[in-house]
């Protein structure tokens, strides 16, 4: 009996990540729940522990009287004599009761209410540690698909990748690694539930500072991410201190770097760049990888700007269907009109407009 209580509770410490005391609490009060129902009371029932947890006993305390008048919370002097020959009337007697002692529906209750108990402790434990890891990278597992929908196994519980939060560029089979953040932590009547992403810009963030350490030490900064989950994601990136290249650090020696990132977001193309306070110099660096003539800021208050680049750059600039400058559309906060030198050359500009060009050219 003590080896098999031993065993439970270390298997619900070591499995479930749930603390002694809070095992022992949910033993206590099954215990306390059978004796209260086959003996209408609670108050005079004490629960203890051996030091190592291993054995548990449930005792009835009872006050000496000469004569009983409620025999659940009394004991004769001639009965208790025969438990302690030192005792006298107006002593109090704990004598322990035998588990068996309680009828089948008591121990069936107190059961149900251990797993109860266990359950709810299991669910709140878990949701706080992973409520506390919100926005933290995770390793799980391939274990199914529904729907779409992937199950992961993250070791003491399970998480769901959805298909929205997946890039259209993966495949996955059983048993693979996947890396993911955990986006979501929720309590559900049926247990826990961990919603995983791989398509938010915290994803790619979490992924640069594990492959980059100046990001993660933060002597380079990320001002900004967008991105086009599968295709394209652009990062705005500064230095703390002027010796180190914000983008060249990100990039790594021969691309090492770039490359892991590159890897773990299977093949998605990532523009680094640097960021500027300078609107002009920043829109230019937006648009790469595409090179740029000329950044004409034409309403400021509106953030509205054309950009002038080659006519062989006017493709990369605005990229397919429109990506790349829709993408730095979104870095920048501004809405750029990008136009090839021919078409430049051949536009009526308006009198502020031609104002704008006059003054950036002097």
């Amino acid at each position: 009996m003590s080896s098999k209580m031993a065993d439970a509770i270390k298997q619900l410490i070591q499995e479930r990540g749930i603390s002694v005391d809070l095992v022992k609490r949910t033993i206590e009060d099954s215990l306390l729940a059978a004796y209260k129902k086959k003996y209408g009371v609670v108050d005079n029932a004490v629960v203890r522990f051996n030091e190592e947890t291993s054995e548990v006993s449930i005792f009835s305390q009872k006050k000496i009287v000469e004569e009983v008048e409620d025999p659940v919370e009394e004991i004769s002097l001639s009965q208790a004599l025969l438990l302690n020959q030192e005792c006298e009337i107006g002593d109090e007697l704990l004598i322990e009761i035998d588990p068996k002692d309680f009828d089948r529906g008591s121990v069936q209750s107190a059961k149900q209410k251990a797993k109860q108990s266990l359950r709810d402790i299991q669910k709140n434990t878990l949701y706080s540690e992973y409520q506390e890891k919100l926005g933290e990278m995770i390793i799980g597992y391939y274990q199914r698909e529904r729907n779409g929908n992937i199950y992961a196994d993250l070791g003491k519980t399970e998480g769901i990748l959805p298909k929205k939060y997946q890039s259209p560029r993966e495949v996955y089979h059983a048993n693979d690694r996947i890396r993911a953040l955990i986006y979501e932590v929720t309590k559900t009547p049926t247990g826990l539930q961990i919603i995983l992403s791989r398509t938010h810009t915290d994803f790619v963030k979490k992924v640069f500072e594990l492959e980059v350490p100046e990001i993660y030490d933060r002597t380079i900064e990320i001002f900004k991410i967008v991105r086009e989950p599968g295709y394209r994601t652009k990062l705005a990136v500064y230095s703390n201190r002027e010796d180190v290249d914000p983008v060249g650090a990100c990039v790594g020696l021969k691309g090492v770097r770039i490359q892991a990132v590159v890897r773990e977001l299977e093949g998605e193309k990532i523009d680094v760049l640097k960021y500027d306070t300078d609107s002009k110099t920043f829109i230019k660096n937006a648009l790469s990888p595409a090179e740029v003539s000329q950044v004409i800021l034409l309403d400021e208050t509106k953030k509205q700007a054309m950009v002038v680049v080659p006519d062989n750059q006017f493709s990369l600039a605005i990229g397919k269907q429109g990506l790349n400058v829709r993408l730095a559309n979104r870095l920048v906060d501004w809405n750029i009109d990008v136009k090839s030198e021919s078409q430049f050359a051949e536009m009526d500009l308006s009198a502020d407009t031609k104002k704008a060009v006059s003054a950036l050219f002097g």
